[in-house]
């Protein structure tokens, strides 16, 4: 594993090109990778009565963290781009070295490359899961729900069941 500490700073479209390819070549093991998991350790339970609930808790929270990861690639990306904006503004055609601008330009392409790795994850997955559960993906709605009616009977016995668990 190559540490940050053995990174050489560079900020050249060779290196981006670099990234370009490897992620490129990679793109089908990812794929294979990510399925290969959901088939492995989710899906066998989708048709198990007892467990296609968990089986589609799970593949959501898989899902929802690579839509997580993409969400904060894409806030990154922005915010470079803000930056970049704010540079061209203030600048008279001085202020800003050289270095300085190729690594912003860098910074920025980079992450445009790690915005499409995140989209791309998140696409296989949501892509493969009508496959394992035969109906489209959709989140779960976090939070309380509005407002939830439920009989004298039905909290009863919700009680009732407690109570013999305890």
């Amino acid at each position: 594993m190559t540490m940050s500490s053995d990174v050489v700073v560079d900020f050249s479209n060779d290196r981006l090109d670099d990234m370009r390819s490897y992620y490129e070549s990679r793109k089908e093991e990812i794929k294979d990778g990510l399925i290969n998991y959901v088939n492995t350790v989710i899906a066998p339970d989708a048709d198990d009565k007892n467990w296609s609930w968990i089986a589609s808790a799970n593949m959501s929270t898989i899902i929802q963290s690579w839509k997580f990861h993409m969400d904060r690639c894409q806030q990154t990306l922005d915010k470079t781009i803000d930056k970049m904006k704010d540079l061209s503004r203030e600048d008279n055609g001085t202020e800003i070295s050289i270095n300085n601008m190729d690594k912003i330009i860098f910074a920025k392409n980079a992450q445009v490359l790690n915005v499409e790795r995140a989209t791309f994850a998140f696409d296989t997955l949501v892509g493969h899961y009508p496959k394992v559960f035969g109906k489209e993906y959709t989140p779960y709605v976090k939070g309380k729900l509005a407002k939830v009616e439920t009989d004298a009977k039905s909290q009863e016995w919700a009680k009732e069941q407690i109570r013999l668990a305890l």
